[in-house]
């Protein structure tokens, strides 16, 4: 996992901000590393910071690991971090690492920053990021409702041309009557007589 790379000198103090080496695709141009924000968990690396000073020094050394109670053999920290959340008197939740991931996402893209900004620190692409990740949950749904109610369209049907928009034309079929002459007598060709049908003007026009 990730966090058992983590060193003191890839939190970047001044900076603000966590360097994370990614060896999934550390085969990849760029793809070597990232950097994390600090600002949400800054307070928490202070403290696991001064806890792993020795005796009278104030410095550690950039190559010393920040997670040392496990061994990075351990690849699955799932079992210890749920006892942790027992004794912290919570409910381990289901896919823990993920799920700390999809709700760290989801609280900066509810703070307003750009998609591709949090997907690049999280470390995957907007389109995992809206497959797997983000979450949508009831207080979204409470969120919108306190939202003023949505005015949309003009009274009455009418269209506001205001705005550049246009008018829709309707088009009909006009139908134009043309005499015709039958055995010496004018009749029309809208008149029902047998063999006679009206004949249309293929020309659609606006109706007026």
């Amino acid at each position: 996992m990730q966090v058992f790379s983590l060193t003191w000198g890839d939190v970047l103090w001044t900076d603000g901000k966590l360097r994370v080496r990614s060896q999934k695709t550390a085969h990849k141009d760029g793809c070597e590393m990232r950097y994390v924000p600090i600002r949400d968990v800054r307070q928490y690396l202070e403290d696991a910071f001064q806890a792993a000073l020795p005796d009278r020094q104030r410095s550690l050394p950039n190559d010393a690991k920040i997670i040392t109670r496990f061994s990075p053999t351990n690849n699955n920290l799932d079992k210890p971090f749920g006892k942790i959340i027992e004794a912290a008197g919570m409910i381990p939740w289901p896919k823990r690492f993920q799920n700390l991931r999809a709700s760290c996402e989801t609280q900066w893209l509810k703070d307003g920053e750009r998609a591709d900004l949090v997907a690049n620190w999280i470390g995957h692409s907007v389109k995992v990021q809206n497959l797997n990740y983000v979450q949508h949950t009831a207080e979204d749904v409470d969120a919108f409702n306190r939202k003023p109610v949505f005015q949309g369209g003009s009274p009455g049907g009418t269209v506001d041309t205001r705005n550049g928009a246009k008018r829709q034309e309707v088009v009909t079929q006009v139908v134009t009557l043309k005499p015709r002459k039958t055995l010496g007598s004018s009749v029309f060709a809208g008149e029902t007589q047998e063999g006679d049908y009206p004949e249309q003007d293929s020309n659609l026009q606006p109706a007026v």
